[in-house]
């Protein structure tokens, strides 16, 4: 894993599924590099989430940010242009490794970005990650070590988006449990968990 792609539906879902995965990748050298397709609220203006997902980016690290601007929820209707923009990046990224939603996510966007990525990637690892709220069943077998210091980037960032602070998942305190408990599985402090949707070696 040295060249990593995020394919985030909207702003907030890359920091939430996987941030401190990418603090320890960078912290590591690695190449990673964060796709946005939408922002997180409905109006998709200047000054909203995208201004916040570039602030949030910086703090974990990331240098190589793209942004699209599709309305979120109707991801379906842009099913091909969505396609074709993953299959322009993997182009001029060519990434080892993609992080995308997982299979089991019944958000309609995340479900079209999950789709097409797979499409898309036929001969590169795929990692899924997902969120508790969005998932009726699991499948994370792949899991990722994190020290204190990515856990606080994680929720650094994460503050980072103002507009979405009332949101339950924000929350610092559930950000932290949420690592811990996952590093409780494979016996550490802190982790996050990926669903293992494609290696290839």
């Amino acid at each position: 894993m040295n060249k990593i792609l995020v394919i985030a539906p909207h702003t907030d879902d890359a920091e939430l599924g996987v941030g401190g995965t990418i603090s320890r990748l960078l912290r590591e050298g690695k190449e990673v590099y964060c796709m946005v397709l939408s922002g997180a609220v409905v109006n998709n203006g200047e000054g909203d989430t995208f201004k916040e997902c570039e602030r949030a980016m910086k703090v974990l690290g990331v240098k190589n940010l793209f942004i699209s601007r599709h309305l979120i929820r109707y991801f379906y209707a842009e099913r091909q242009n969505i396609l074709q923009e993953i299959i322009d990046i993997r182009g001029g990224i060519n990434p080892d490794t993609v992080f995308i939603p997982s299979t089991n996510d019944f958000h309609q966007d995340h479900k079209v970005v999950c789709e097409e990525s797979i499409r898309a990637f036929k001969n590169v690892n795929i990692l899924g990650y997902e969120y508790p709220w969005n998932n009726l069943k699991t499948n994370l077998n792949y899991f990722v070590k994190l020290d204190e210091q990515d856990i606080k980037k994680k929720i650094n960032a994460l503050k980072k988006y103002v507009s979405q602070e009332d949101r339950p998942y924000m929350r610092t305190g559930f950000v932290r449990n949420w690592a811990e408990i996952t590093g409780i599985k494979i016996n550490t402090k802190y982790a996050e968990s990926f669903e293992t949707i494609r290696m290839v070696k």
